[in-house]
């Protein structure tokens, strides 16, 4: 799941706002999240790689004042690589 989230997130990088935990849960194709919100999944996964050094938070916020996201800028070299 970590390299879905980092996938989506390089092809949205370069872009000038990041994805929100609802649009990355969007693209990739996730279905019901069992109760919790519904791209609860997401976000712990998304918490985790930021603990990692793979993904910021972007000063961009989303449509409803949420939190965006980013890949790491050598996150995105060493995919480039």
């Amino acid at each position: 799941m970590n390299e879905a989230v980092l996938d989506v997130l390089f092809h949205a990088y370069g872009k000038p706002a990041g994805l929100t935990a609802a649009q990355i849960h969007e693209r990739m194709g996730l279905g019901e999240d069992f109760g919790n919100p519904p791209h609860g999944v997401v976000e712990g996964l998304l918490s985790h790689l930021e603990g990692a050094g793979s993904v910021t938070s972007a000063s961009a916020r989303g449509p409803e004042g949420e939190i965006t996201w980013r890949l790491s800028e050598q996150e995105y070299a060493q995919r480039c690589d």
